[in-house]
């Protein structure tokens, strides 16, 4: 009780007091808790409401407080300025920032006034030769300039924002950084979050009975509240929601905000979705007493900010969904008291920049989602969980990441990265990722490896380093990668393949190598690749293989040959007799000549040695002169399945080896 109140009816209950004192009786006051079932006060309420609806009359008190005539008035006041405001032609630049008038008289009086926010919120002054010089306005000079000067006006974007902010102004202009944090969105969201209305939580025994009044759906068996596309806007009180769910899905609605109280009271609730709606801000304290939380889905929201003290309650969250929302960055320490935590999904936001003490607490953190985001740079620090196994960077901004970024993520299993803006690898990077068994780095602008980025790698099963802009890859570089099972380099820059290429791979199964600029290759390059079954060369600049390329792989089942500019010469024996061996391996379609001129078009597998080596045969494969010139073009040449050499080393081939066909 407000001792000092002055208002008649308190002054009248303090007279009272003081009689019964004096009469020497004791009197004690007791606050009861409103709507929660206690007998007196539930008959209490059934009275005042049935005397109010029933019975006319004048009230027995008509005197009031003046505090109550301000308010009305100003209320009245606002009301009618709004009515004008909206239905005048003028000020059209400040009904850009404040449509609605009412709202307008919120903000605007919490704000410090100079001529700058009066020039920007009317577009007088100098706002308008600074809107016509980014081609933002027609007319450079003011509405109201008779004589048609141009003011000179050189905004400042931080003063602009400053104009929307409140407190620190001195902090914030010696920082030199524009404190877009208390931007004046914010304070309307926060001070709209005050003014939301909350729906009314029951513990009394007809709470069930309540709720299922409401347009949600209530069951008591399974203690779960169910509004999902309830078309809700506001909690209002007229919800009553008994305190003991388990469940609750608000999804799927049109609520722009919850008030700080919205779940006070409701210790049990353990899994709580608010996904697609119009969420803009939520209070600090909003989830304090949700500290049997175990699932919580924010996603396809327009949360802009996410306060450092949010879950520090809902110390048993397991799983927590923010995607899809406009985060731009993520406070220090927001997770620091949830050590259950396990999945944690923040992609597709605007996060720019990562504090390095953002994860600090996540002692259980599995699986991590940060894709989809505007992340420029990942700094040592940044990621301090050991029981990682998956982490997703991948469609950021990411063109820097320290050496010692990811030393702590000793279990990490997955890492994706593609689609982003690196150009080089950090030598140590991934040394001490001992379990990574999935890295992906594609689509990024990486040009060339030292050789040492993937030593330590040895349990790694899949490597992705497709659209690159890769023009070599240095001898053993996937030497101690003995585990890895698909490569993929397509879409690069490479031109030549040694000998020592794929070196260590003897369980790869797939290796795709498409649309490079590949016009070269060893013949021993895929000899180590024994398991391997999908090979795709397609789409490069190979005149010819060597002989016996292909012949060292025994498991291939699928090639790709197609779209290279091969040359039907005598050089084209080999590849042109593989093809023909193996037509049923070839998986997309059979390749084609492009040069010389009078066999462009034809098929590979159709030719042979007289086409392929007609005139020039002799010179080329260096064949001795001990037949007679008419026998050896009668001879059509196919590769053997067992050769022993290279086709320029063909000479040194017995004549009893060559088949005729």
């Amino acid at each position: 009780m407000d001792v000092e109140a002055t208002h008649p009816l308190a002054e009248e209950i303090k007279r009272n007091i003081k009689t019964i004192k004096a009469g020497g009786k004791t009197l004690d006051l007791y606050w009861v808790k409103a709507h929660v079932g206690v007998l007196g006060n539930e008959r209490a309420d059934a009275l005042a409401k049935e005397a109010a609806l029933k019975i006319k009359r004048r009230a027995d008190y008509d005197r009031c407080p003046v505090s109550f005539v301000k308010r009305q008035l100003r209320e009245d006041t606002v009301d009618e300025w709004n009515r004008r405001y909206k239905t005048e032609t003028t000020a059209s630049s400040t009904k850009l920032f404040f449509p609605d008038a009412a709202e307008a008289y919120r903000i605007v009086r919490k704000i410090e006034m100079s001529a700058i926010n009066t020039q920007l919120l009317t577009g007088h002054g100098g706002v308008a030769e600074y809107l016509h010089r980014f081609k933002c306005r027609e007319n450079p000079t003011c509405p109201c300039d008779a004589q048609g000067m141009k003011a000179e006006c050189n905004l400042n974007p931080c003063e602009v924002l400053e104009m929307f902010t409140v407190g620190r102004r001195g902090e914030q202009r010696n920082s030199g950084v524009c404190a877009e944090d208390i931007h004046w969105r914010q304070l309307d969201r926060r001070l709209r979050a005050i003014e939301q209305p909350a729906w009314t939580v029951s513990t009394g025994q007809s709470r069930w009975r309540q709720c299922a009044k409401s347009a949600c759906r209530c069951d008591a068996v399974h203690r779960s509240l169910n509004c999902w596309r309830a078309g809700l806007v506001t909690l209002t009180p007229d919800i009553i929601v008994p305190a003991d769910l388990h469940t609750i899905d608000l999804g799927t609605n049109k609520l722009r905000t919850l008030h700080k109280t919205t779940f006070k009271e409701m210790r049990s609730v353990t899994e709580l979705d608010m996904f697609d709606n119009h969420l803009e801000y939520l209070p600090a304290t909003i989830f304090d007493s949700l500290i049997n939380l175990r699932i919580l889905r924010l996603q396809r929201n327009y949360l802009e900010e996410i306060d450092s003290e949010t879950f520090r309650w809902a110390k048993k969250l397991f799983h927590v969904d923010l995607s899809n929302n406009l985060l731009h960055t993520l406070p220090e320490r927001l997770f620091s008291n949830n050590s259950f935590l396990e999945t944690l999904d923040i992609s597709n936001n605007q996060i720019v920049y990562i504090p390095s003490d953002t994860f600090i607490g996540l002692d259980s953190i599995l699986t991590l989602d940060l894709s989809r985001n505007k992340i420029l740079r990942i700094e040592n620090g940044t990621f301090p969980l050991k029981k990682l196994q998956v982490l997703k960077l991948s469609e950021n901004k990411i063109s820097n990441i320290t050496d010692n970024a990811f030393k702590n993520l000793l279990s990490l299993e997955t890492l994706l990265l593609f689609k982003n803006k690196l150009k080089k690898i950090p030598p140590k990077l991934f040394h001490n990722l001992h379990c990574l068994t999935f890295l992906d780095l594609s689509n990024n602008n990486l040009i060339t490896f030292t050789g040492l980025e993937f030593q330590n790698l040895l349990l790694l099963r899949h490597l992705d380093l497709k659209e690159n802009f890769l023009t070599q890859i240095p001898n053993n570089t996937f030497a101690n990668c003995t585990n890895l099972e698909t490569l993929d380099i397509s879409k690069n820059k490479l031109r030549y393949l040694n000998e020592s290429t794929f070196r260590g791979l003897d369980k790869l199964v797939s290796l795709v190598l498409s649309e490079n600029q590949l016009y070269e290759v060893h013949f021993m390059t895929f000899s180590t690749l024994k398991n391997l079954t999908t090979l795709y060369i397609d789409n490069n600049m190979f005149p010819s293989l060597p002989s016996r390329t292909l012949d060292y792989m025994p498991k291939l089942e699928n090639v790709k040959l197609s779209n290279n500019p091969w040359h039907c010469d005598c050089h084209a024996l080999y590849i042109s007799a593989w093809v023909r061996l193996n037509e049923m391996k070839i998986w997309d379609y059979s390749p084609t000549c492009i040069s010389p001129w009078y066999l462009e078009g034809h098929f590979l597998k159709k030719l042979k040695f007289p086409e392929l080596c007609s005139g020039q045969w002799a010179s080329m494969v260096n064949l001795s002169p001990r037949l007679p010139m008419q026998q050896l073009l009668a001879l059509n040449v196919t590769v053997n399945r067992k050769p022993q050499g290279s086709i320029e080393d063909a000479h040194d081939i017995p004549e009893d080896q060559w088949e005729a066909i």
